[in-house]
């Protein structure tokens, strides 16, 4: 059942609510299974959920709901279904951390925050992902790439992200696998280990630290600004560059360190302060 303050003209059959912009304020969706798909643009006040057995997902190419929204409902949520969609949560978004979640949350296109947290549970790109949280705190528990590309936007500014799981096969194999933009100043923590399909690229003033190994394959990665590793080794398949100034930083912490490539260079023009062991390799 879909309830909403303002009604939807047009009727809900099949659990589909087609575009529903300047129609309903607030949605309440209760009493249902299956999936409730809002195949059209969604522009709502809020967007209420409950503890049930059911999946949302919105796939119209520009969705806005205003208020803070976590999603209670136990199938999954999808926010988007192109890399071109735009679905934004002015309010504050959480698919984790409530007192029932969805089990998976599915991103395509870009997904925005204004200023308000981003909290998100497993997470699957299903298409090209930009994540913008303008200056919010984004919290991930994982991300499973799908072989999509996925790029930390400058809106995030001075905003944390922290992935607390692993990240994998993120990358089409064209291009950067993973961009993180430079104004993207506030902690970028990946706490388990991180895969991609091709090259990871941070701008030069990002601050990126990384707990667990990395493997990268092909592509040249380049961290133009602060990196900070914690007992991991990195693997890249290309060549790779810790900063590109001499007031960056490359920090090695926790345990030791290694660093290798497949027969191409290790470049550190960032200032390393070791308090562990560094090991460089260069070999196949």
């Amino acid at each position: 059942r879909a309830e909403a303050a303002a009604a939807i003209e047009e009727p809900c059959s099949g659990h589909l609510l087609h575009d529903v912009r300047g129609k309903a304020t607030d949605v309440t969706i209760s009493d249902t299974s299956g999936t409730v798909t809002f195949e059209g643009n969604a522009t709502l006040t809020s967007l209420t959920t409950a503890n049930e057995d059911y999946s949302i997902a919105l796939q119209g190419a520009s969705n806005t709901i205003t208020t803070d929204t976590n999603f209670l409902n136990t199938g999954t949520v999808s926010l988007g279904n192109d890399s071109s969609d735009i679905t934004t949560f002015t309010g504050g978004l959480g698919t984790r951390g409530n007192s029932s979640n969805p089990t998976g949350t599915n991103v395509a296109g870009t997904l925005i925050t204004t200023n308000t947290a981003m909290d998100l549970g497993a997470t699957t790109l299903t298409a090209a992902t930009t994540l913008n949280s303008g200056g919010g705190a984004i919290g991930i528990t994982s991300i499973a790439g799908n072989a999509k590309d996925l790029t930390l936007a400058a809106g995030i500014a001075a905003g944390t992200v922290t992935v607390s799981g692993n990240v994998s096969n993120v990358g089409d194999n064209t291009g950067a696998a993973l961009d993180i933009v430079s104004t993207v100043t506030g902690l970028v923590a990946f706490q388990g280990t991180v895969g991609t399909n091709r090259e990871v690229t941070a701008g030069s003033l990002t601050n990126i630290r990384f707990e667990g190994d990395v493997t990268t394959a092909l592509g040249n990665s380049s961290f133009a600004g602060n990196v900070t590793l914690d007992g991991l080794t990195f693997q890249s398949a290309g060549a790779v560059q810790f900063g590109d100034a001499s007031n960056d930083t490359l920090t090695i912490s926790g345990a030791a360190v290694a660093i290798s490539t497949t027969n191409y260079n290790i470049v550190l023009e960032a200032v390393t302060s070791a308090s562990q062991g560094l090991t460089l390799r260069l070999g196949s």
